[in-house]
């Protein structure tokens, strides 16, 4: 194996990927500042398909690749989301930016813009649901949610410039720590 190849490789797919990581877990800070648990609980959490719909309505008009919606999916886990609900946001959001629909109406066609989050839809609602039923403790999110909410909304009579100071130390140094060491092994791998 070239050593040098390797690395060069690595830092290419590195550069083209940060914009949307960052983008990601940037997402992920204004979730853990601007939606209270309480209400990412009440919707994203529970059994059924009704959690595992609105998360994949949720990510559907969301502009995260593949590696920018790992970020944003661990916060709403951590805020209280299901894992079928995280599961179906998982599946659809990288499916179906705007960018991608466009460039797939631009090379395929108008049935296949349409088809594309279509598709990405009844996959996520399908992932999600098959997540939800093979998940014993599905119950509720909040097994997750319990630790990760303490410092999310003590700010909530702060100032908006501050909310988003927070969330942007949130998304770029707490989810940083906790999710980047797990991103650079999967890059390496």
């Amino acid at each position: 194996m070239n050593f040098s190849h390797f690395f060069t490789s690595l830092i290419a797919i590195v550069n083209e990927m940060s914009p949307y990581i960052i983008l990601g877990f940037i997402i992920a800070g204004f979730l853990h500042v601007f939606i209270r648990p309480d209400t990412m609980g009440r919707h994203l959490a529970g059994r059924g398909i009704k959690p595992v719909m609105k998360a994949a309505l949720l990510g559907i008009p969301l502009p995260l690749c593949s590696c920018g919606v790992l970020p944003t999916a661990v916060s709403l886990r951590r805020q209280g989301a299901s894992k079928g609900a995280t599961t179906s946001f998982l599946i659809a959001t990288p499916q179906t930016g705007v960018d991608s629909i466009a460039a797939t109406y631009s090379l395929l066609g108008l049935p296949f813009a349409i088809l594309r989050p279509v598709g990405a839809l009844a996959g996520a609602l399908l992932g999600g649901v098959a997540v939800g039923r093979l998940d014993s403790d599905s119950q509720s999110g909040s097994k997750t949610a319990c630790h990760s909410t303490a410092g999310g909304h003590e700010h909530s009579d702060a100032g908006f410039v501050k909310k988003i100071i927070e969330a942007v130390r949130y998304g770029l140094v707490d989810m940083v720590g906790s999710v980047g060491k797990w991103l650079v092994i999967g890059l390496i791998v």
